[in-house]
C-alpha cells in the first residue's frame, strides 16, 4: 500500500508538486482521524457492556 501511495504522489507531482504535497498531507490527516475514531469505538464498546438497550 505504501508503494501505491508513493506512486500516486509521484504521478500527481509530475503536473503539480504542490498538489502532491497537499494530497499527502490530507491523506495523513485522514489516517490520523481514522485511528482516533478506532480508539473512540473501543472506549464506547467498553461502556456499552453495562447498558441495557
Amino acid at each position: 500500500m505504501m508503494r501505491d501511495r508513493e506512486e500516486i504522489a509521484v504521478y500527481i507531482a509530475r503536473d503539480n508538486p504542490q498538489a502532491a504535497h497537499k494530497w499527502i498531507a490530507n491523506l495523513r490527516k485522514t489516517a490520523e482521524r481514522a485511528a482516533e475514531m478506532a480508539l473512540v469505538d473501543e472506549r464506547t464498546a467498553s461502556l456499552e457492556i453495562g447498558l441495557k438497550l
